[in-house]
């Protein structure tokens, strides 16, 4: 399962989404948000008016995201309701995502109340968790992108708005994706916070180092001086040696941080960056 670090790394070398909207990233799920498009399945013809989804008592509709999603063939997932919108009395959502699929995802909400639900357009309706597979999926998906196919054996029509929607070449070639989600405002801020993150990090591991070494420096310095010999002799078939050695050593790991935050405020006020 991959958490939300993971979900950072994997964006933009193996999950694409567009458009894309940080703020849906959580712990270990990302949510995905209504479209404008919606058909109930008893009526078969759309339930949007006026910015909201109508779910009619006692009817299924069926929602594509307004994400588009690709992900590589290492990649699958899992479909999960919200507690938001199953507290309304919506039923369960509960399906799965393909590896190398590419397009937007269609939700089935349920109503089985004896009142009618809406929600907005652009509301939360899914989450989706992701999965390493074990080994690279072989399955080609050959799904269409937001199930039309699915749409039109049921007997729901798209509108010519819808079907120009779905027609749009990004939603269904993964290197147009790809372009669209490079150019999100919010994905090159994100790629601009994991440079300065990794950075900060290097520059961490290096005054680690640097700090392990300084002070084991620091502890032969002080054997070699003889006085330290007249009270306590520290040499390798002394047993209390290895223990002087870690204690130093142990230091050294408690000190560097605070070396490494120095020296990280040291590199962003030279580089004109006050973050």
């Amino acid at each position: 399962m991959l958490s939300d670090t993971d979900i950072y790394n994997e964006l933009g070398e193996n999950i694409f989404i567009a458009p894309f909207n940080r703020k849906n990233i959580r712990g270990n799920t990302i949510n995905f948000t209504a479209s404008n498009m919606a058909w109930s399945l008893a009526k078969q013809e759309s339930v949007v008016k006026d910015g909201k989804i109508e779910i009619p008592a006692h009817d299924t509709v069926l929602v594509e995201t307004a994400e588009v999603l690709h992900v590589t063939q290492k990649i699958g997932g899992t479909y999960h309701s919200k507690v938001a919108i199953v507290s309304k009395g919506i039923g369960h959502i509960g399906t799965t995502l393909d590896p190398g699929w590419i397009g937007q995802s269609l939700i089935a909400l349920h109503n089985p109340s004896d009142k009618a639900v809406c929600i907005r357009i652009g509301d939360s309706i899914v989450s989706v968790i992701f999965y390493y597979v074990h080994s690279e999926a072989r399955y080609k998906n050959t799904n269409q992108a937001g199930q039309v196919s699915v749409l039109h054996s049921l007997g729901i029509m798209c509108s010519t708005s819808e079907t120009e929607t779905f027609h749009e070449e990004w939603r269904s070639n993964t290197d147009l994706l790809k372009e669209e989600m490079f150019k999100s405002p919010e994905y090159k801020e994100m790629c601009e916070e994991r440079k300065h993150y990794n950075r900060s990090l290097y520059i961490t591991k290096k005054a680690g180092v640097y700090g392990v070494v300084f002070f084991l420096f620091m502890f032969f310095a002080l054997v070699a001086y003889r006085g330290i010999n007249l009270y306590f002799p520290i040499t390798p078939s002394n047993p209390y040696t290895m223990i002087i050695i870690a204690i130093f050593s142990g230091a050294a790991t408690q000190w560097y941080p605070q070396i490494a935050k120095w020296a990280i405020e040291f590199w962003n006020v030279g580089n004109g960056n006050n973050g």
